[in-house]
């Protein structure tokens, strides 16, 4: 996504979308949920093999996982090309503010997932996106300040904690709480 307009557009629609968004919160403990999505930034290879393991982990229980992966450039990486990897999108994918505008991203949004994990660690306005409009029961990330309108439960970390110890706090924490 480029400039200030393009973000500046994008930010109005999202507030404007957020605030007519109607969706059922409610605390789900890990066991409990029956369908979890993962939204990430695909960094590198590092990070693709961190989600891939927390995918196939959380799959082996009886539920379904859906992942999306955004990746920054034109090219996807070979090994994204791996099966059972998750869904991957570019800025191809989206319009020229940073909204997506493929079928795929608009029915990952609308999907009630028991949980929703944003494990991008970045400030990028597509996930934040996604995250924020998705109807997922409950939405979980690293605490930040700018996520805390749209994430439901924030994973307060120490500065550059590495994704693989997000995920395992994010699991851990998520299999101690209750459900409603």
């Amino acid at each position: 996504m480029g400039g200030g307009l393009n973000k500046t557009i994008g930010n109005i629609i999202f507030n404007w979308a957020f605030k007519k968004q109607n969706r059922h919160k409610q605390m789900v403990n890990l066991n409990d949920a029956g369908i979890i999505g993962i939204i990430y930034l695909v960094k590198d290879e590092k990070t693709f093999n961190s989600i891939k393991k927390l995918t196939l982990s959380l799959s082996g229980e009886k539920r379904d996982v859906i992942v999306a992966g955004y990746i920054i450039g034109k090219e996807f990486p070979n090994y994204c090309i791996a099966s059972n990897s998750g869904y991957f999108f570019n800025n191809q994918s989206l319009r020229w503010t940073g909204i997506p505008k493929n079928d795929y991203l608009s029915k990952f949004i609308e999907k009630e997932f028991d949980i929703l994990f944003d494990f991008s660690q970045d400030n990028i306005f597509t996930l934040k996106y996604i995250t924020g409009l998705s109807k997922a029961k409950l939405k979980v990330g690293e605490f930040s300040a700018d996520r805390e309108k749209y994430l439901d439960l924030m994973i307060n970390t120490k500065p550059n904690t590495s994704l693989d110890e997000l995920i395992y706090q994010t699991v851990y924490y998520l299999r101690t709480i209750k459900s409603r």
